[in-house]
């Protein structure tokens, strides 16, 4: 029994099953799995973070983060378009192919981070970032903290690609279980180290980001020698001639890319500008809370994206038929957890916060009828991703991001709304994003062009 469980965890890497759907429901289901525990990490993580640091540090380290989620843009898309390559590649047993697209956008994504980080350090000195971020409490020198954040961001720029592999060749539930390790170090750090170091805003961002850039790091090592060793990036393999197929297609992805960084991941530093960081810390746990099902659902749906990928390279257009009817089914499974948590969630802030953290009851229901249509816009925007089908998404993206902020204006300083306000915006975005994108996939599988 023993030496059949190790089997089982040194082969988890080597899933391999030649049958689509046993593979597509083994990562799905142990994904499911390994999120569970990871949330329940992730939401001890907060009131120990907020106990060690404060409420304030908390508001701005997760302000800070959407800075550095904004250089996704240095990617132009290619992150996206470099998972349908080799994923497409992968899947027609291309490894020629598959080793050059993984060599090429590592030396790529190498040069970019690297280039951003010493134009930062050159322009750093010249630019006022407390008065850019707008209510920032007395804390530690904020344009050393930003070197630091940029530095482990661009050092992950390339990094990070690891999962991406993993998730292009079908191993979607591995990048989970990366995720959970990282989670269970953080906690034993804020565990351990509170009251050992002092609770500043330096120390906060180490914590979080040290465990996840050694976790990608010694993966990378362990899989390119081993189970990937025959796709291992290699110097003699890089093309930048392939540069511009990267571009082309990541291009559309860009748009994409653009619409989520200024529409969802940025609200966090709308909301520190136009109000301050206790407000952003209420949004941010609000958000954590509503976004289980999303999170749960997405992990599900990045099984889908690359194994949509494979059918379509195999031409297999009934199985992207039956799995997009299988994802409407669970959904309408899962949808009344929703509508459970927001009628519960006063007592549940209470027993994970205390008098903490007070979440007004009006921002509560926006943040659960936001995620609830994420989760649902997740299915078509997942499966057009697979589907190849960017561009009707771009176009979307960019419809949003031309309402987005007099939608903002209205909602916040004609209507009156606090931090509720910017919420509204971003659910009268998801409603269109709602009704345009299911019609599209709708089309495409009648039509299966």
């Amino acid at each position: 029994m023993i030496s059949k469980r190790l089997a089982f965890i040194s082969n988890f890497f080597k899933s391999d099953d030649s049958k689509r759907d046993s593979n597509v429901a083994f990562h799905a289901i142990f994904s499911v799995v390994l999120k569970f525990f990871s949330v329940v990490i992730n939401f001890s993580l907060v009131p120990l973070t907020i106990n060690f640091f404060g409420v304030d540090n908390y508001g701005l380290y997760t302000a800070l983060m959407v800075i550095s989620g904004w250089l996704v843009f240095l990617d132009i898309g290619m992150s996206n378009s470099f998972r349908n390559k080799v994923a497409f590649f992968y899947a027609s047993n291309d490894v020629l192919m598959t080793k050059t697209f993984i060599s090429t956008t590592y030396a790529i994504f190498g040069l970019i981070g690297v280039t951003f980080f010493a134009l930062f350090l050159i322009l750093s000195p010249y630019v006022d970032f407390t008065y850019f971020l707008g209510q920032v409490p007395e804390t530690d020198n904020i344009t050393q903290i930003l070197i630091i954040i940029i530095f482990f961001t661009v050092f992950n720029f390339a990094n990070r690609l690891i999962t991406i592999v993993l998730m292009a060749t079908q191993k979607a539930s591995a990048p989970v279980l990366l995720s959970f390790i990282t989670n269970l170090i953080i906690l034993f750090l804020l565990y351990f180290l509170n009251g050992l170091i002092n609770p500043t805003l330096l120390n906060l961002i180490l914590i979080y980001f040290l465990p996840m850039t050694l976790v990608w790091v010694l993966t990378s090592l362990i899989l390119f020698f081993n189970e990937f060793s025959e796709i291992r990036p290699s110097i003699s393999y890089i093309k930048f001639r392939y540069f511009a197929d990267l571009i082309r297609t990541g291009s559309q992805f860009f748009i994409l890319q653009v619409e989520s960084i200024v529409i969802y991941t940025s609200t966090s530093f709308i909301i520190l500008k136009l109000f301050s960081t206790t407000d952003v810390a209420t949004y941010a746990v609000a958000v954590r809370f509503f976004s289980i099902i999303q999170l749960v659902f997405a992990i599900v749906m990045n099984v889908y994206w690359s194994a949509i990928s494979e059918a379509i390279a195999q031409k297999d257009f009934a199985w992207v038929k039956k799995s997009i009817l299988r994802l409407n089914k669970i959904f309408i499974v899962i949808a009344p957890v929703s509508l459970i948590m927001a009628l519960f969630s006063n007592d549940f802030f209470n027993l994970w916060l205390g008098d903490t953290i007070s979440v007004p009851s009006l921002l509560a229901y926006t943040c659960c009828i936001s995620a609830f249509l994420a989760t649902f816009n997740s299915i078509y925007e997942y499966a057009l991703n697979g589907a190849g089908k960017i561009g009707f998404l771009s176009t979307i993206g960019i419809v949003n991001l031309i309402i987005y902020f007099p939608l903002i204006y209205y909602f916040v300083y004609i209507l009156g709304f606090h931090v509720e306000g910017v919420i509204f915006a971003v659910i009268t975005c998801q409603i269109f994003t709602a009704i345009a994108a299911p019609s599209r996939m709708i089309f495409y599988i009648k039509y299966q062009k």
